[in-house]
């Protein structure tokens, strides 16, 4: 076995996991020493496999974690990611959004630096091929394998820290044409030692000078290189010439409205902002109640700075369970004129309400409110107590398409009586809250991908379950389903009662949820670690 850390990775011969495996329930369930799962796993092969975990620079540079470098420091994360885009097959830790896209962003362009490689290799097999077909051809037109020339091709120089082109006199390299040249040096160097069949080491390379110019399906290049060469300590210089062609990728996305030019005109002239045509789509917001008018308002408020600021076309559709016991005859009154309040504030919008008889039930409740929508239409079902702002709002409408239901994962807060601050909603931290990876309440697809999944089950009474139905539902009737992690959506805290009525089940889920939000593991580890082993021992119940 080697490098048997986690996070990055781990890798077993056969004839370890043969060992290993009819050991493995006993190692993991009982006898943990401590939470950390691949020091448990590394103990467990030592114990029954009588091999220890060792490692390899091999295993070291393909399974990469990251020892020295603050996930916070973007730009020293940037020639780590180089490195891990050239050797790794994983990477850990990675668990800020913005490294996620950073790192997913090098590896794609080093896919595409080795796709023009490649096409660049297949080109200069095809002109070698061209060549030796005519250097065994009775026929000698020599214009058989040459490049056609064109004399209205004008070429671009950049040349001693200066661009020189038709549409401008000179001024300094900009910095994508700086990455263009340095790609290109250091590829004409590896051409020119793998054609030579040279050994040795390239101290330094001087670009003297590059033409380009540019077709309509390909960017191309003419430099000529001078390499500061040493083998065997002796120093030489090797100078080379070297012509590139980049073809240029088909189309990967298209613009979904065009581009209203007349309007983007007008707007330079007058020197005014230019706002595009908003996405028509409506969001119908689907909010089942039990009372809760106060939440409501709140609800209400942070909709107009997030949507209906931002022309962000949404419609509202409570379902109130006016019979269930916490609701009174008060709550249904404010909130009717609430609804009615913000709809005179803003007509084109919809804010409805629509009453459900019995108890409350959440799956009934939604339920009802989709039935409301036509085929067409996109639905949110909303918890009440979510926090989110216009960004949000931006990639829900992005990413839900129909045949596609997007699932955020929303960020949690924990109690703040415990850990935690108020100052700021959308701060994202481990002593803040966490991710509900697990969770499927939120979540927005079109009516007619939720009458195809079979919507809710209207029998569960209470809290909880019912998300887990529909999700079920979802992947069983193929719809695509899109889950990131949505740091503008943020499940504000709220005091949560857990009904000893509900089913089994329910209670559970309904209890874990409610626990989770106590805080992390560091800070119950820090409490009891300060009641001291003999009160920890009594409060968890734990016998001597």
């Amino acid at each position: 076995m080697v490098y048997c850390m986690g996070g990055p990775g781990i890798v077993f011969s056969k004839i370890t996991l043969q060992k290993l495996s009819p050991k493995l329930g006993e190692c993991l369930k009982n006898n943990l020493m401590t939470e950390h799962e691949d020091i448990e796993l590394g103990r467990c092969v030592y114990h029954h496999a009588n091999v220890g975990c060792t490692k390899s620079y091999e295993m070291a540079a393909l399974f990469k974690n990251n020892y020295n470098v603050e996930e916070t420091d973007s730009e020293g994360l940037k020639p780590l990611f180089e490195e891990v885009a050239a050797h790794s097959a994983t990477y850990h830790a990675n668990k800020i959004q913005a490294n996620q896209y950073a790192l997913h962003n090098t590896v794609m362009l080093k896919k595409i630096q080795k796709l023009r490689q490649s096409a660049s290799d297949l080109e200069k097999d095809v002109d070698r091929m061209r060549k030796e077909i005519f250097d065994n051809s009775p026929f000698k037109d020599r214009k058989f394998y040459k490049l056609p020339r064109d004399k209205s091709v004008v070429w671009q120089q950049i040349t001693q820290g200066r661009h020189y082109s038709t549409d401008f006199i000179s001024r300094g390299i900009l910095q994508p044409w700086v990455n263009v040249v340095t790609e290109l040096a250091r590829e004409a160097a590896k051409t020119y030692y793998k054609e030579n069949k040279l050994h040795g080491k390239i101290e330094r390379i001087h670009v003297d000078r590059v033409y380009q110019t540019t077709s309509g399906s390909a960017s191309e290049y003419l430099t000529m290189i001078d390499m500061k060469h040493i083998i065997n300590g002796e120093e030489s210089t090797v100078t080379a010439a070297f012509r590139a062609k980049r073809s240029f990728l088909s189309l990967m996305m298209q613009e979904p409205q065009k581009m209203q030019l007349e309007l983007i005109n007008s707007a330079i002239v007058e020197k005014k902002d230019y706002n595009q045509k908003a996405n028509p789509t409506a969001i119908n917001f689907i909010i089942p109640l039990s009372g809760r008018s106060d939440s409501v308002r709140i609800f209400l408020d942070r909709l107009k700075v997030a949507a209906l600021s931002h022309e962000i076309h949404i419609n509202v559709k409570v379902v109130y369970f006016a019979n269930d016991d916490h609701s009174t005859p008060e709550d249904e009154a404010k909130l009717k004129k609430m609804l009615e309040e913000v709809k005179i504030q803003y007509p084109n919008y919809l804010f409805e309400i629509h009453n459900a008889e019995g108890p409350f039930s959440r799956g009934k409740g939604l339920q009802i409110g989709a039935q409301t929508c036509e085929n067409g239409e996109l639905l949110f079902f909303c918890d009440i107590d979510m926090q989110f702002t216009v960004d949000f709002f931006h990639r829900l409408l992005e990413n839900t398409k129909p045949g596609v239901a997007y699932y955020p994962i929303i960020f949690s807060q924990f109690d703040n009586k415990h850990v935690g601050d108020e100052s700021d909603n959308f701060k994202i931290a481990e002593m803040r809250g966490f991710w509900r990876e697990y969770g499927y309440g939120m979540v927005s697809l079109f009516k007619e991908d939720f009458d195809k999944a079979g919507g809710f089950d209207v029998k569960i009474i209470g809290w909880g379950m019912e998300d887990v139905y529909l999700a079920s539902n979802v992947v069983s009737n193929n719809i695509r389903i899109m889950r990131t992690t949505e740091p503008k959506l943020v499940h504000v805290f709220h005091d949560k009662h857990c009904d000893p009525e509900l089913s089994p089940s329910q209670l559970d889920s309904c209890e874990k949820t409610k626990f989770s939000h106590y805080g992390p593991a560091m800070y119950h580890f820090s409490v009891l670690k300060k009641l001291g082993q003999a009160a920890t021992k009594e409060l968890l119940g734990i016998k001597e």
